[in-house]
């Protein structure tokens, strides 16, 4: 596999940001696109969208103004229940896949 062909994305502390805002203290709310910059900030408002990719899948599009939200897999990961690769790649074949040797990590272990 060339290096060229794969695209590491990790688990960065700005998305424990953006995750909190959604939760809202157990209460999840929705977030319009085009308040992520004002409320969450310019790296979430760039990245928001990674946050949906497999094998993440923390959070989606939830009406017809695409604002976004919490999915089920968010909600356990906030709460504990759930653990995510900290690093992802994208393969040659375009599918995104936990990186080789990455650890899980819980909600509370990102900083």
């Amino acid at each position: 596999m060339t290096t060229q062909a794969r695209r590491k994305e990790t688990f960065a502390s700005y998305y424990k940001d953006f995750l909190l805002y959604l939760w809202n203290n157990g209460t999840p709310r929705t977030i319009i696109k085009s308040q992520i910059y004002q409320l969450v900030g310019a790296s979430a408002y760039g990245n928001h969208n990674k946050l949906s990719l497999a094998p993440w899948a923390l959070v989606e599009n939830c009406n017809s103004n695409k604002a976004r939200c919490l999915n089920q897999r968010g909600i356990e990961f906030i709460q504990g229940h759930l653990q995510i690769p900290l690093t992802i790649v994208r393969d040659e074949a375009q599918i995104w896949r936990a990186d080789m040797g990455t650890r899980l990590i819980h909600f509370q272990d990102v900083e």
